[in-house]
């Protein structure tokens, strides 16, 4: 399998290496504007936030949203 998710996750590892930070790869929903969490590379911080992978969520729920706006 050779998807969008298996494209990023070579890049999202390295930008949680250089910036020490959680990385999501989410997806744009057009039809009903909103986003759906692809994939997700933890940072080694002990309090992080997880995504919910597989599920969707509005627009102005986060950061991953507000970014796509």
């Amino acid at each position: 399998q050779h998807g969008p998710r298996d494209a990023a996750l070579p890049i999202m590892r390295e930008l949680v290496e250089r910036c020490g930070e959680s990385v999501w790869l989410a997806a744009f929903g057009e039809e009903q504007f909103h986003i759906a969490y692809v994939a997700e590379q933890e940072s080694q911080h002990t309090l992080r936030h997880r995504a919910p992978i597989g599920q969707t969520a509005s627009l102005v729920d986060g950061a991953c949203g507000l970014a796509i706006m």
